[in-house]
């Protein structure tokens, strides 16, 4: 295989001149980019192999305007033998895929297709980094220098990240928003270095900065980075540590987990000596990490929660879910004591409900240091690309401050004459095929363009099981049963020989060259190559793989032994792979700036030519054809400006309520007392205690906690803080509360299969009352008998039996809703229901179905009728009878073997009704004097413990969603809240 290495600045120069050229006259909103080009965007013939051809001619002009080396350029040309021109690589994968199908005769798969061409501007690295390395102590100086020059481009910082350092160094919060690409991350590195040196030097202890990543992949690609610096302060006798607290990090206290994890892989990660993995090590009874090869020992990586807690790193790497749990835990709160600095990387994905949980999450980190050893609050650092609205955002999330400065670099820095070049290309398919099929034949494409050219693919899919499934087409089918037949034939005709150059069905000009003997491909080879290198060269990624076959992944996609990963998000913010040449969005994503992000991932260095190409298979749908015909919708997804700001959830009264839990917690951890969150709850004596001391918390320190609560900017904290106190009370009084309760649970499960019954009769009954009713008016009409108002008592019984079938199926959902949630706006409404429905069917009663002069003339009807046609109505008045017999012995009105055979079972029916009526009222009532809610919770906890010690243990969180199963979440990892999640109303129930 070829391996390209592009650095020169010339060849990129000169590359993206020529792939402009080819493009501009094809490209629609792209005038900043082609403003020097031939545009056309109203072009009906589209995009052809001849109208923008590359001569030899140009290419010695161009090489010579831009002082690039021909022979190296071409290696990024393909060369058209019958056309007498070149392409470039990137115009080449491009009109493959617009024309791509799976047999030559076929339309392409794409219907339609739109090009847009943009630009970043690339920050140009020529400030010194001991122009902000500065802090009294040369020698140290000279150290930290040292270290950072060995990540910053060819040793020096760009003048954007000279500001944003000496902005940080000024100012306490600080909102750095710059394109992918930009050196964002050294910006907020370079101060939080400099500071730990500094602070290791004076022998302060204690964690001086903590950074917080929103995924496990970015977390570890900045632990890379990080590592490259710390080793050489190390080195050179400066201890800093550094530390990373998440759920893959291992405990360390029992002897049965070192042994398991000794000899793993320390999260994917390589030596800084000799490029061979780190792995769990132990020495002399401790982890360690070091290397698998050389043996180099990382003594400053602390690999494990226990020794994070006994020994605070000086860096901590972290997500803003272990931080939360770490904060209201007593054990753990003491690493955010002596914060200096605290880092949000990708601060854009913390919005709607998550980014107000983020917001009291922000404050308490603010609060630590000032309550603790300090005094003084850390100053805040905020990274981001993608920002519609910086400043209401920030202000938002982060209101601690007065001022937060914001340095956007699209607003502050246009000085630069080097560009990335961005290629957006939306297909929307052919109504007779599909998205899948498109991104099919699309990924083998762009797997073997990124083999001949020495790239990278990632394919965003936001669905782990499209992500399986597409996976597994391509590999078991395509790759596997039908050995790769839909590559080959995109290159062999069936007779064996080669497809022209210029047809647009040929990937001949995509095939890599180790499969060619000089221009021809070797059939044998190309084979070879598909059924190995390329069928393994595809692989998927996403956040439920174990950490360590995660980590095996991303490193082979590093190391180039994986040339395409089809990932969810998780592969979407801040990793840096330099030679990431393509993405593909396969649909839509969640959201619109997913599209800047995750194509933001390509072209980021000169290996790529600065060039990201991003493909969008749009879906076959309405929503596809607005994105495809519509020009403002789809410039949402590459203009974040154009976007409406989302906003951050503080306001939600179930996120106010959670605070105002957190906050007790909190303030307890402070003090150092039990706060009942690292998983301690076994027993139910031990849930209801914890509860207690909760409790007793609110009730004794009521004042100083509204006092913090101000402090931490909680809205409603008194209001919420009562609903609270409440909420708790309920459970620990629940013993108490549920012997004094009417009816049980049990009860309603004997009533229901009775109501079930009442209502199986009384559906019976109005199918034969509405047959009887028919046969009464056909009767009457053929023999001659004016009805007068004997049928208005029929009609009056029909309508008011439908009430009672009704009414009876209201309770039976009752009953059910208050065994499984009795606190939801639906059981209210039921109870509203049903009381109208007894209303309305004890007016009937009083009225139309008591009227004297109905019965009577009913009666007479009735008599009159039998005698003109007696076995007319015989059969239908014997099954009325029969069930009205069953409704009384249900009743227990009559024994089992009696029954009023005299009476007219019509005028019966109504006795048994009444009768149903009296039993729900009596019912209901009972209903309404028992306490669900106790019961609800009494029989959750039951259900829970079931009079046994638990296992694993629970925090206290999560025995209080136990408890309020569907009604009350609490939630660790700031999930979307239930519908009905209002503790308000649990004091009404």
């Amino acid at each position: 295989m070829e391996n390209i290495i592009m650095t020169s600045e010339e060849v990129v120069e000169t590359y993206q001149y020529l792939l402009k050229k080819e493009l501009c006259p094809f490209a629609r909103n792209s005038d900043e980019v082609c403003k020097d080009f031939i545009q056309d965007s109203n072009n009906k013939k589209g995009l052809d192999l001849k109208t923008t051809l590359i001569t030899e001619k140009d290419l010695n002009d161009v090489c010579k305007k831009y002082n690039c080396n021909k022979d190296e350029l071409k290696k990024y040309l393909i060369k058209y033998e019958s056309l007498n021109g070149y392409h470039t690589a990137h115009f080449e994968s491009i009109y493959r895929i617009i024309h791509i199908r799976n047999f030559p005769y076929q339309p392409p798969i794409p219907l339609e297709y739109i090009l847009e061409l943009d630009k970043d501007l690339v920050p140009e690295y020529n400030e010194s980094v001991s122009d902000v390395i500065k802090f009294g102590d040369p020698q140290l100086e000279n150290i930290v220098i040292k270290a950072i020059s060995k990540v910053a481009i060819n040793g020096k910082i760009s003048s954007f990240q000279k500001d944003v350092i000496e902005t940080i160094n000024k100012e306490n919060a600080v909102a750095v928003v710059a394109p992918t690409a930009s050196g964002k991350t050294l910006s907020f590195l370079v101060p939080v270095i400099a500071r730990a040196a500094e602070r290791v030097k004076k022998r302060i202890n204690g964690t001086s900065a903590l950074l917080i990543y929103p995924r496990k992949a970015l977390e570890r690609d900045q632990l890379r980075t990080l590592l490259s610096i710390v080793d050489e302060l190390n080195e050179q006798g400066v201890r800093v540590t550094v530390g990373i607290y998440d759920g893959d990090t291992p405990n360390g206290f029992k002897k049965e987990e070192i042994e398991r994890i000794k000899g793993r892989q320390f999260r994917g990660l390589t030596c800084t000596k000799c490029g061979s993995n780190l792995i769990y090590s132990v020495e002399n009874g401790k982890v360690i990490i070091k290397c698998k090869n050389c043996g180099k020992q990382y003594l400053y990586i602390l690999p494990t929660k226990n020794d994070i807690k006994n020994e605070p790193p000086t860096i901590l790497i972290s997500n803003i879910y272990t931080v939360y749990r770490r904060l209201l835990s007593e054990s753990t709160i003491h690493l955010f004591e002596s914060l200096d600095y605290v880092v949000l990387d990708e601060i854009h994905v913390y919005t709607d409900f998550l980014g107000g949980h983020v917001r009291y999450v922000l404050g308490m980190l603010r609060y630590v240091p000032i309550n603790k050893k300090n005094g003084k609050a850390p100053k805040f650092i905020f990274s981001s690309a993608t920002i519609a609205d910086p400043k209401t955002f920030f202000k938002e999330i982060y209101p601690y401050e007065d001022k937060i400065e914001i340095k956007d670099y699209n607003s502050e820095y246009k000085k630069s004459n080097k560009e990335r070049l961005i290629i957006r290309l939306y297909l929307l398919p052919n109504p007779n095929l599909s998205t899948e099929t498109l991104y099919e034949a699309v990924g083998l494409a762009s797997t073997l363009w990124a083999y001949k050219y020495d790239q990278k693919v990632i394919s965003f899919v936001d669905s782990i099981a499209e992500i399986s499934h597409l996976y597994d087409y391509i590999y078991t089918t395509i790759l596997g049963e039908r050995e790769g037949r839909e590559v080959i034939d995109h290159v062999f005709k069936k007779d064996g020989s080669l497809w022209e150059e210029t047809n647009d069905y040929s990937w001949i000009h995509l095939v890599p060259n180790d499969v060619k003997n000089g221009n021809l491909v070797d059939g044998n080879k190309l084979r070879e190559f598909i059924l190995n290198t390329m069928k393994k060269g595809i692989n998927i990624h996403y956040s439920y793989i174990n950490e360590t076959e995660r980590h095996r992944r991303e490193n082979e996609f590093q190391e180039g032994k994986i040339r395409h990963l089809i990932s969810t998000s998780t592969l979407e913010l801040g990793i840096d792979i330099k030679d990431i040449g393509l993405i593909i969005q396969y649909k839509l994503p969640q959201t619109s700036e997913a599209v800047v992000q995750r194509i933001g991932r390509a072209g980021r260095s000169n290996k790529s030519l600065r060039v990201a190409l991003g493909l969008v298979t749009l879906p076959l749908s309405p929503v596809g054809a607005m994105y495809m015909y519509n020009d403002e919708l789809r410039d949402k997804l590459s203009d974040i400006s154009k976007n409406i700001q989302r906003g951050v959830g503080h306001k939600s009264d179930v996120i106010k309520s959670q605070a105002a839990l957190s906050l007790v917690l909190f303030k307890r951890a402070l003090e150092g007392k039990p706060t009942f969150m690292d998983n301690i709850i076994k027993k139910r004596k031990e849930a209801i205690d914890a509860i207690r001391e909760i409790l007793n918390e609110i009730t004794t320190n009521y004042n100083d906690i509204i006092k913090l609560g101000n402090e931490l900017y909680i809205e409603d904290i008194n209001k919420k803080l009562d609903e609270l106190k409440r909420l708790l009370e309920k459970v620990v009084d629940v013993k108490t509360n549920v012997d004094s309760s009417i009816l049980t649970f049990d009860e309603l499960d004997k009533l229901k299969v009775k109501i079930y019954e009442y209502l199986r009769v009384t559906n019976e009954f109005k199918k034969i009352l509405e047959r009887y009713i028919e046969n009464y008016e056909n009767i009457a009409k053929e023999v001659g008998i004016t009805l007068n108002n004997g049928e208005k008592f029929l009609n009056a019984l029909s309508i008011t039996t439908n009430k009672i079938a009704k009414l009876l199926g209201k309770v039976l959902s009752l009953i059910s809703n208050l065994a499984n949630n009795p606190d939801n706006s639906y059981v209210n409404n039921l109870y509203k229901e049903i009381q109208n429905l007894i209303n309305e069917i004890t007016n009937d009663f009083n009225n139309d179905l008591k009227n004297e002069r109905f019965i009577s003339d009913f009666e007479k009807e009735r008599d009159e009728i039998d005698k003109r046609k007696p076995k007319e109505h015989r059969k239908l008045r014997l099954r009325i009878s029969n069930l009205v017999n069953e409704g009384e012995k249900l009743l227990y009105l009559v024994d089992n073997d009696e029954s009023d055979e005299a009476n007219d079972p019509i005028l019966r029916f109504i006795s048994v009704k009444k009768f149903v009526l009296e039993e729900l009222i009596n019912l209901l009532n009972n209903i309404s004097k028992t306490d669900w809610f106790i019961r609800y919770i009494f029989a959750n906890i039951n259900n829970l413990f079931k009079g046994k010690t638990l296992r694993k243990g629970l925090s206290l969180m999560e025995f209080i969603n136990y408890s309020y199963k569907n009604i009350v979440k609490f939630s660790l990892f700031f999930d979307i809240p239930l519908p009905e999640f209002k503790i308000k109303e649990a004091d009404k129930l």
